[in-house]
């Protein structure tokens, strides 16, 4: 996932440029509402993947980054201890999606972490058509288990 730093570095340098283009170029509207705007293009603009891998206990792992490669090497060398794939290896990335808008990779990352393990294998299968299905049956075995019946 990108820092924090990143974002900010990459923001203070278009807002140097929209301030000089403020003094330059005489443009009327407040340099805040052009800061405010310019995070937002910014942030849209940032190439994001959300991945899932597989562990060596046939679990899985999602995650978000923007930098996919150097995401999974982290991962393979183990650099932080509380990190879920720490004692899981062998890792294999099985699936990975790409997105321009770190919004929606986080949405996405979040949402794919709530499922099941069937729907996210349908996922990584490719087999969309069972995802709408294997939806309502987590709704349906999760009103059961809440009500009590079996």
């Amino acid at each position: 996932m990108c820092s924090q730093s990143e974002l900010v570095e990459d923001c203070a340098w278009a807002l140097r440029t929209e301030i000089l283009k403020h003094f330059v170029c005489g443009q009327s509207e407040p340099v805040e509402d052009c800061a405010e705007a310019l995070k937002t293009k910014m942030l849209i603009m940032k190439t994001m993947y959300v991945y899932i891998l597989l562990c060596g206990d046939n679990t899985y792992y999602t995650g978000v980054t923007n930098n996919l490669e150097k995401r999974f090497q982290e991962h393979e060398q183990g650099i932080n201890r509380n990190c879920y794939t720490f004692t899981r290896k062998p890792l294999k990335i099985v699936y990975h999606e790409m997105f321009n808008n770190p919004l929606s990779a986080i949405t996405f990352e979040k949402k794919i972490k709530g499922w099941s393990k069937k729907k996210k294998e349908a996922l990584i299968n490719g087999d969309y058509e069972s995802l709408p299905k294997l939806s309502s049956n987590t709704k349906k075995a999760n009103a059961q288990s809440s009500t009590g019946s079996d």
